[in-house]
């Protein structure tokens, strides 16, 4: 019989090659570090038949923030099965316990990067975040010269190693809006981590002592340039580092970059045309779910502007706590939320649907797979925070 519980951390190797089969990853003792502070900062689920662990994956606590609002949120990374135990629902019900102890410990959300989208839409999860690639040669990198009246002789940019620049970056990358979106707070032990896994190389832009913007990149072997992510606060800041980028021209044939805005910014190119080298993609990210609906509403904030009081039957096949009928009333854009014994309700959407308009990634008026008539599209409408796009810049 097989038993459900919480990896031991005597039990980390053997947990560690089950990722690796699972993966097909070739064990090396870097992998070996970023793993173990993984390990070490997580939740780590195991499905056991005699002591001997058959499928798995780590649950990673963060706080996220929507706006204003802040959200304990967990990752879920490294879902892992043997093959002879594919098929006997170890990760439905390690799903099943994993979302009871995280609402117990107070999470309000859960993200994953999943390797196919219906497989985790069975536990609630449903597509969020979207990123923007780029590719493009050397011969159309433009010279990014910066406008002469935004041409601030204060700016200067300086290297670092990843360790110190990471922390040097900490509080500008938190604070600003790019991160603010549904992005994750990254403490102490993440920026460690990213150190001990990744060979990234840091650059800051100052103007004169203060951090106005960083670009993360990887050079590959005289080959491709990647830009791993790309924060500024003004449009100087910003040709100062796609400047610095173009420094590199003459040394790297192709130029990268997958963003974690997924509005494409191409005019920042003088000549996008489809015969050159530039392409520009959007592709599908992460999923999220909503573990704890009462909870997660009655900490999100919409304009102080709207006001409203509707009922909702949320339908969450997988959550049985949020799959009530629901009593809404916002009142100057905080919201409270009760359940309700009503069997007339003004609408009915899925936990799926909702967590997207909750996150900005659809509109209550985009929705077509639920029957919302005009007045449940209104209602649902003053759920959504003003201007609000979806951006994740981690991985896990």
């Amino acid at each position: 019989m097989s038993v459900y519980r919480i990896v031991k951390s005597a039990e980390e190797s053997d947990f560690y090659n089950l990722t690796l089969y699972a993966f097909n990853r070739t064990d090396t003792v870097q992998r070996q570090k970023f793993f173990q502070k993984l390990f070490e900062n997580s939740y780590a689920y195991g499905a056991f038949d005699q002591d001997h662990i058959q499928s798995g994956f780590l649950s990673i606590p963060f706080s996220s923030q929507l706006g204003i609002d802040k959200f304990k949120t967990c990752g879920i990374s490294y879902v892992s099965s043997l093959p002879e135990s594919s098929g006997k629902g170890h990760i439905t019900k390690l799903m099943g316990k994993m979302f009871e102890d995280m609402d117990d410990e107070g999470f309000d959300v859960s993200y994953l990067a999943p390797f196919s989208f219906p497989f985790y839409r069975r536990f609630g999860y449903e597509e969020v975040f979207d990123r923007t690639s780029y590719h493009v040669q050397n011969i159309d990198l433009p010279k990014f010269k910066m406008p002469e009246h935004i041409v601030s002789p204060e700016l200067r940019i300086k290297r670092y190693p990843l360790s110190e620049g990471l922390q040097y970056i900490k509080s500008f990358h938190n604070a600003h809006p790019f991160s603010q979106n549904g992005g994750i707070l990254r403490n102490n032990w993440w920026s460690e981590y990213l150190v001990l896994k990744h060979a990234w190389e840091i650059a800051i832009c100052f103007k004169n002592e203060r951090i106005c913007g960083y670009v993360i990149f990887t050079r590959n072997k005289n080959t491709n340039f990647l830009v791993n992510e790309l924060f500024y606060d003004s449009n100087p800041a910003l040709f100062k580092l796609l400047s610095f980028i173009g420094q590199y021209r003459t040394a790297y044939k192709f130029f990268d970059y997958v963003s974690g805005n997924p509005q494409p910014k191409m005019d920042i190119f003088p000549d996008p045309h489809e015969k050159k080298t530039l392409t520009v993609s959007i592709k599908p990210y992460m999923m999220a779910r909503i573990i704890n609906l009462q909870r997660f509403l009655s900490n999100y904030h919409v304009s102080k502007d709207i006001n409203d009081q509707f009922s909702i039957k949320v339908v969450d096949q997988f959550i049985e706590k949020n799959d009530k009928v629901w009593e809404i009333e916002i009142k100057n854009g905080t919201i409270s939320i009760n359940q309700s014994s009503k069997t007339n309700y003004d609408c009915v959407i899925s936990i799926q649907r909702l967590t997207q308009i909750l996150f900005g990634y659809k509109k209550s008026s985009e929705i077509f797979d639920w029957d919302l008539n005009e007045n449940a599209i209104n209602h649902l409408s003053k759920l959504s925070k003003n201007n609000l796009v979806p951006m994740l810049w981690d991985y896990f």
